[in-house]
């Protein structure tokens, strides 16, 4: 059961003015078989559907979408861009990042000040 809302509703007084209201449109209806037959005997019917459309976009789509650029594809040659490898971890990142000459290498964090001592200035 479908249910309309708005001027779609089958009672809304506007509904008249967008409807389609042609008596010689006929609605395409199709059949779907409910048995098919194997031989002799009849077995019940296989619909047949597309696959489903992918719930999410690729990651090359978006930034397709969001930059105008194409990340599949090679500045250089043109040429179709494949994935070698998935760095993960936030120490590899910045380790390729480094050897690339994009990023210094992170060292170690800042030990932790000792309870009560603070560098901020709008403390007293």
């Amino acid at each position: 059961m479908i249910r309309y809302h708005g001027v779609f509703a089958s009672r809304h007084h506007l509904r008249a003015a967008i409807a389609d209201r042609d008596p010689n449109a006929t609605a395409s209806v199709v059949q779907l078989p409910l048995l098919e037959r194997h031989g002799q005997e009849e077995r019940p019917a296989k619909i047949r559907s597309s696959p489903p459309p992918p719930a999410r976009l690729a990651w090359s789509r978006l930034l397709a979408r969001v930059f105008s650029i194409d990340v599949t594809i090679c500045p250089e040659c043109g040429g179709r861009m494949k994935i070698l490898k998935a760095v993960l971890l936030p120490e590899d990142i910045d380790e390729a990042l480094a050897r690339q000459g994009l990023l210094e290498p992170r060292g170690s964090p800042p030990a932790p000040t000792p309870t009560g001592q603070t560098d901020l200035p709008w403390t007293a």
